[in-house]
């Protein structure tokens, strides 16, 4: 019973941990998506002056370009503080990673048609091809990150969930065990029934 109590303690622990891993999670992503100077909610305008500088405002390049950064930018991504574990925050949870997933998607996206564009340069570094595939993979990374953080506060929380069901389910044998062999009138049992 007291090897169990202690690793009850150690669990708590773990899924404390858990829990400001996946805020950590979830900030670095919220920043990189939009909250930073280099974010890609930032990135997007600079994407837009320079497909407009070198293929003019109404060619076609730009016209394709800003119907996919439309459609991203109707997407509303923000930080959730929704605990995973129960129900409720699950789904909040999971709405927000459709969210993250869909800017995502358009990002690549708006990266894949550009490398299409005959002749794209641009002397911003930052809107180059080469940058823009590394944002890509940084924002897939921040995605995955989360998703990691997710499963293993779950995990966490299933696994203090089960030990602090075992607990219980000793608690009770230990009733049981005093009652039987003390009776229900006497004192061992009075300093235990309310467990």
């Amino acid at each position: 019973m007291k090897s169990l109590v202690e690793s009850l303690s150690a669990l708590n622990s773990s899924v404390s941990f858990g829990q400001k891993g996946y805020k950590s999670a979830i900030d670095a992503r919220l920043n990189a998506f939009k909250n930073k100077e280099d974010s890609v909610q930032k990135l997007l305008i600079q994407i837009r002056a320079a497909i407009e500088s070198q293929y003019g405002k109404k060619s076609t390049e730009a016209i394709l370009i800003g119907r996919i950064i439309k459609r991203l930018r109707t997407i509303n991504v923000r930080k959730t503080n929704a605990d995973p574990s129960t129900e409720e925050g699950d789904k909040t949870v999971r709405r927000y990673e459709r969210s993250y997933a869909s800017m995502t998607y358009f990002f690549n996206d708006i990266v894949s048609t550009m490398e299409k564009f005959e002749s794209y340069d641009s002397s911003n570094e930052r809107v180059k091809l080469q940058s823009l595939k590394e944002t890509t993979l940084k924002i897939g990374i921040f995605n995955s990150e989360v998703a990691k953080k997710i499963q293993e506060l779950k995990a966490a929380i299933d696994h203090r969930k089960l030990q602090f069901d075992e607990l219980g389910s000793r608690i009770q044998r230990i009733k049981a065990y005093v009652k039987g062999k003390y009776g229900t009138n006497s004192k061992e049992f009075a300093l235990i029934k309310s467990m």
